[in-house]
């Protein structure tokens, strides 16, 4: 088997079972699939590698050994790397609309809520500019009243936001567009996007 096939038919396994069993999970145990994506990430992180992707997968410990012994040790890092990315991937893409969710609700509080979804669509803005970071934008957003709440809703937050270290920054504007900005701007009122006058 050559190693490209090797690595394809790892990472294939590793993100098709995962995400199977975080959707099963998500309609059973009501545990979000980025929450889920953040679990499978920190096991990636701090587990012992062939026994996580084992675990992820679905194969069994041996065959996983197999395939991990014909992917030369400098191109494993890679492997993971990629897997990693598109666990996050796939958690920010359910992640990202959540939070729009609640900043699309702040005008419903008046004039102050109108302004609060109003900077944080700045705060989006600048960082598709480049004049801020990702972590930047989740850290103003985690602020808001709903999400600092309760110290729970506050932690679980953090975890979503978390999942943007694995992407890079073009990944991140895609996704922010598609599933953040877009929604702001098509549900905020006139008056509460930035370019009205």
């Amino acid at each position: 088997m050559s190693i490209l096939k090797a690595t394809s038919i790892l990472k294939t396994a590793v993100i098709d079972n995962w995400k199977e069993k975080a959707i099963a999970r998500e309609f059973k145990e009501f545990v979000w699939l980025w929450e889920s994506a953040y679990e499978a990430l920190d096991r990636l992180e701090h587990g012992q590698l062939p026994d996580v992707l084992a675990e992820l997968s679905g194969l069994s410990l041996d065959n996983i050994k197999r395939l991990w012994s014909m992917i030369p040790e400098r191109q494993r890092e890679k492997v993971v790397r990629d897997i990693k990315r598109e666990i996050a991937e796939v958690g920010l893409t359910d992640f990202l609309p959540i939070v729009a969710s609640v900043v699309i609700l702040l005008p419903v509080k008046g004039k102050a809520g109108t302004e609060a979804a109003k900077l944080i669509l700045l705060k989006a803005y600048d960082f598709m500019n480049g004049g801020t970071s990702f972590d930047d934008l989740m850290n103003a957003i985690g602020q808001l009243p709903a999400i600092k709440e309760s110290q729970t809703t506050y932690e679980r937050f953090r975890k979503g936001a978390a999942l943007g270290k694995y992407l890079n920054k073009v990944e991140l504007m895609r996704l922010l567009t598609k599933h953040f900005i877009t929604a702001l701007e098509n549900a905020l009122p006139y008056h509460a996007l930035p370019y009205y006058k």
